[in-house]
């Protein structure tokens, strides 16, 4: 079992690198959200609620960039607005340690706020992502079979979650970092 620890921002809106520890608490990769669009980032950081809370409506894409030290890159980006019109979609791009470049399909499909589903396509194979926003833990299956467990160790001030997965899975643990953030920005835990 491989365990990881990560810490998000205390500001939910923030383009601030978030570092992955192992267990010694050596950073081991770390991911960031990323904006399309200078202005929206900072209108979105505003503190005049109506003003932020429409931008981030209309025109606030939840992207994300990640990196691990052994040269693994992962591009997160929203799909159009008209593509996700009814279920949010993203594009994962992800460049392995070789330079091999990949892209997959992560999508919602959560019906119920409180337990949020989300799917993994990759490699003709599906994972499900079940969020529990009661305990603050994300379950990752495939076929029914649970793979990794990311469970909230801490809410306040900003919160804090540890990665158990065993060896056998087939999302890097970096992938999994960064679908965890698109979940927590999706269902705004």
């Amino acid at each position: 079992m491989i365990e990881l620890t990560f810490t998000l921002p205390l500001l939910k809106h923030s383009a601030k690198p978030i570092p992955i520890l192992d267990s010694q608490g050596n950073q081991v990769a770390s991911f960031n959200r990323t904006y399309r669009k200078k202005w929206v980032e900072v209108v979105s950081k505003l503190p005049i609620p109506i003003l932020s809370e429409g931008v981030q409506a209309f025109f606030e894409k939840k992207d994300l960039n990640g990196v691990s030290h052994n040269g693994e890159t992962i591009k997160v980006e929203e799909r159009p607005f008209k593509e996700n019109l009814f279920k949010p979609k993203w594009d994962v791009t992800h460049t392995k340690i070789s330079g091999e470049e990949e892209t997959y399909f992560f999508q919602d499909i959560t019906k119920i706020k409180t337990h949020g589903r989300f799917i993994y396509n990759k490699n003709n194979r599906q994972f499900t992502l079940e969020k529990n926003l009661m305990d603050g833990t994300t379950y990752i299956k495939e076929d029914g079979v649970l793979i990794t467990e990311i469970a909230r160790v801490r809410s306040l001030p900003s919160p804090s979650y540890i990665i158990k997965s065993k060896e056998m899975c087939q999302i890097s643990l970096l992938e999994i970092a960064v679908l965890h953030q698109i979940c927590h920005l999706q269902l705004k835990d």
